[in-house]
């Protein structure tokens, strides 16, 4: 009866989790400019991925120029604060923009903040290893037993978001995040051996084929299904160590 219970307020506590993720946020949630300086903004669903066919619009008007598209850019020569408003589906979220006089900003002052989920709150953060397109961010944020990964940019616009289940860490993402769930990963799929000369031979590694060069870096890297397998070299040319990541989603 006991581990009904608890089986069952672990099930609502989800739940609620779940009913309190916004339908539509704009993100990052803050953002500090200096004059003249541009900052995208992008307006995500319950599953942090970009949402297409967006209004923008700034508060007051006039405040700031403003570019539009999927997402949204903006910037403002003079020091003001302003409004961003993504409008979607008769629903409408927000973020505030402050810019700054003066070429650089002061000391302390964050460029960008994601607010956190309602109820939610970060226990973690990790750097992802930089690929075009790819995440630069994961934060982990919590509500009682459900765990969430979301992804960002360098800039703090969302990529996507899953509920996570182990420890945060790259492997756990590519085996978690949508477009990996049941695939195996390219650092598993691929017999990549021991060394560079190894590597080299493999009928990914055709874009190195006579290229010297490759055995001139230290990583090398093969993309497969939006997962990456980063391959690390030591100074004797042996594999020191493999690493995959989501880079595209």
């Amino acid at each position: 009866m006991r581990t009904r219970v608890l089986l069952l307020v672990a099930l609502f506590i989800a739940v609620s989790a779940q009913a309190q993720i916004p339908s539509l946020v704009v993100t990052p949630s803050k953002a500090t400019l200096t004059s003249g300086q541009w900052q995208m903004f992008r307006a995500v669903g319950t599953d942090g991925r970009l949402l297409t066919g967006v209004q923008w619009s700034v508060s007051p008007a006039y405040a700031a120029e403003l570019r539009t598209g999927d997402e949204a850019e903006v910037s403002s020569i003079t020091a003001t604060h302003f409004e961003i408003i993504a409008h979607y589906e008769g629903r409408t979220a927000s973020a505030t923009v402050t810019v700054v006089s003066g070429y650089s900003l002061p000391e302390g002052t964050s460029k960008w903040v994601v607010m956190e989920l309602p109820g939610f709150k970060t226990v973690k953060l990790i750097p992802a290893y930089p690929t075009a397109g790819g995440a630069d961010v994961f934060a982990e944020e919590t509500l009682g037993s459900t765990r969430i990964i979301r992804a960002y940019t360098e800039d703090g616009r969302e990529l996507w978001r899953t509920v996570l289940h182990g420890e945060l860490s790259a492997e756990l993402i590519a085996e978690q995040s949508a477009p990996s769930i049941k695939k195996k990963s390219v650092c598993d799929a691929v017999k990549i051996g021991d060394a560079k000369k190894d590597v080299a031979a493999l009928p990914q590694a055709t874009d190195y084929s006579g290229n010297s060069g490759l055995f001139g870096r230290a990583l090398w890297s093969m993309e497969e299904n939006g997962v990456t397998c980063h391959v690390y070299f030591d100074a004797d040319g042996k594999v020191a160590r493999k690493r995959r990541e989501v880079t595209n989603q």
